[in-house]
């Protein structure tokens, strides 16, 4: 019997992980298409300096899950390979991401493998747009993969501690150079049968090196050790508060402010009922206010909202460089936005950030309507400079009839970068330095209309129009583009 090649890599993951094809559910959908397309700015250049560009697209895309009494795996990829008609360049553009445990010894021993590859901007100013191709010299390829082993153990009834370690590479198409990654983690979390409040231990310990030649003054070496102790403690059946306190030595060359040392939350965990989930705490630590909030509530069939706050150090951006969304009517992996977590545009600015973060995203289902509205805001502290952002979404989507759909997609985004600018002159009767304020601002606004007719159960036709504006101080800083395409795709 001739065996395919997607049920031979099945078998032989089967075989490897020590069980049977029969205990094994996999599930895997495919599309490939072409698309023609047209850009009057494929730079993002200011007015009078656009150029025009046709391209050719091959597009291709898989979500798949698999999952036996051994290997548990998630994964979405998508990758659109263009031709520039005018230029004559190719320019490929993939994004995936998967997530994969292996279970050694039930209970004991598990090893987690995740990867993902994909472009992001290369700083929070550069150019971006709707369509694909557009300015693609300001989008670097980001591959990152970690790998390690996970021990879990049950300590009677009374606890259960769990001891990991992952090693993290992040590799940038980028001068900035590539980063290493070295996470040891052990922690140990109570039970209920041994004390009726919950409490959660926890050292940990991450070293980061940036192995690039050209590095930058903002980027550095940074290493982190952690020690901290959780509390949670049920008043009723839906009513908790909750504690944090612990020590934090945080050793970064590029910061000089200290950002290390005591810190401390306490909050409520509050669930009333099964659509409803509070979470919000407040404390003190990197230096400054620590505040986490989540929310989700699903207020009913048609209508869910989440939104969340929190205060965070980021070390190395590079590594969120891929979408990753998981579809919360089906639990599987997606490469669209559902809307319920707004998402910004990723950059890889260099440095260490202690950053403010806040979302927000509802979503509606009326019919054969589908409405996602999300917004975000971000405001990113390197002690040299702050990066604010802000960010609105909204996506329509509307079935005329079982062949016939329309969306509309609508995008805000506001940056602002306030650095100091240092000079050297003459004042109070010497040679000396003098610092101003700098600030960089811009407002992006993007529009898409998108229609698709299906022809057959599994082949559709596609087209839509694609509009992008930039605000800036600056004329040399604005640009605006018109963009269209026509296409056809094939599910199996």
């Amino acid at each position: 019997m001739k065996r395919s090649l997607r049920d031979t890599l099945v078998l032989g993951c089967a075989v490897l992980a020590g069980t049977g094809v029969a205990h094994a559910e996999n599930k895997i959908t495919r599309g490939v298409g072409v698309e023609v397309s047209y850009t009057d700015n494929v730079d993002l250049r200011p007015e009078g300096e656009e150029e025009s560009e046709i391209g050719v697209s091959f597009i291709g895309d898989t979500v798949w899950s698999y999952s036996s009494q051994r290997i548990e795996t998630v994964g979405v990829a998508a990758g659109r390979a263009s031709y520039l008609t005018d230029a004559g360049e190719f320019f490929f553009d993939p994004s995936a991401q998967f997530r994969t445990t292996v279970t050694g010894v039930r209970d004991l021993l598990y090893l987690d493998f995740n990867s993902s590859v994909g472009r992001a901007l290369s700083s929070s100013d550069t150019r971006y747009s709707a369509n694909s191709f557009s300015n693609r010299e300001g989008r670097d390829l980001v591959v990152s993969y970690d790998v390690g082993p996970r021990l879990v153990r049950a300590i009677g009834r009374a606890a259960r501690a769990e001891l990991s370690y992952r090693f993290r590479q992040t590799l940038a198409d980028t001068s900035r150079g590539d980063t290493t990654t070295q996470t040891g983690r052990f922690r140990i979390q109570t039970t209920e049968a041994f004390l009726p409040v919950l409490f959660t231990a926890s050292a940990e310990y991450e070293d980061l090196k940036d192995e690039g030649e050209n590095v930058t003054l903002l980027a550095s070496d940074y290493t982190r050790k952690t020690v901290s102790l959780n509390a949670q403690a049920p008043l009723t059946r839906t009513f908790a508060l909750t504690g944090t306190v612990g020590d934090e030595n945080i050793d970064a060359d590029s910061r000089r402010d200290d950002i290390s040392g005591f810190f401390w939350s306490a909050g409520v965990d509050l669930r009333p009922s099964t659509r409803t989930q509070v979470t919000a705490s407040y404390g003190e630590r990197y230096g400054g206010d620590w505040i986490t909030v989540a929310v989700n509530q699903k207020i009913s069939e048609r209508l869910a909202f989440r939104a969340n706050a929190s205060t965070q150090i980021e070390v190395d951006p590079r590594r969120f460089g891929v979408a990753f969304f998981i579809d919360p009517e089906t639990g599987q992996p997606t490469t669209e936005n559902t809307g319920l977590i707004a998402t910004g545009i990723v950059d890889l600015e260099d440095g260490i950030s202690v950053t403010d973060s806040a979302s927000a995203g509802l979503i509606a289902r009326f019919g054969r309507t589908q409405i996602n509205i999300s917004g975000g805001y971000a405001l990113r502290d390197f002690e040299t400079q702050e990066i604010e952002r802000y960010n609105g979404n909204i996506s329509i989507r509307r079935d005329f009839t079982k062949r016939l759909s329309a969306r509309l997609i609508g995008r805000y985004d506001s940056n602002d970068r306030r650095s100091l600018e240092t000079t050297v002159g003459f004042g109070g009767g010497g040679l000396t330095t003098f610092q101003r304020p700098v600030s960089t601002e811009f407002e992006t606004y993007s529009g898409n209309l998108l229609l698709e007719y299906e022809i057959y159960s599994n082949v559709k036709l596609r087209g839509g129009y694609l509009y992008t504006e930039r605000a800036a101080d600056t004329a040399a800083e604005e640009y605006r583009e018109n963009a269209a395409f026509i296409g056809a795709a094939l599910d199996f």
